[in-house]
């Protein structure tokens, strides 16, 4: 689903349970993939994987807001600048 590079680009000053997510969401999903005949075994680990690709969507999403929040200011002030001229 996502790659490290992708991920990775942003994680650096995050806490290490939201920089393992990633991590965890393919080795759940490598759990998924080898245990589809052992129904007890799958059904734990798709529930886990489905919780931990919401949490990890939602920190995405936190990102990508903030990412456009401190995108927006730089642009009100490099533009505010100019206003006088």
């Amino acid at each position: 689903m996502h790659t490290q590079l992708q991920i990775g680009a942003f994680m650096g000053r995050w806490p290490v349970e939201v920089r393992r997510l990633p991590g965890r969401v393919q080795k759940l999903e490598e759990i998924v993939g080898r245990n589809k005949k052992e129904w007890i075994v799958y059904d734990v680990a798709v529930r886990k994987l489905n919780e931990t690709q919401k949490t990890l969507a939602k920190v995405e999403a936190a990102h990508a807001s903030a990412s456009n929040v401190v995108a927006a200011k730089k642009r009100r002030s490099d533009g505010s600048s100019f206003d006088g001229i």
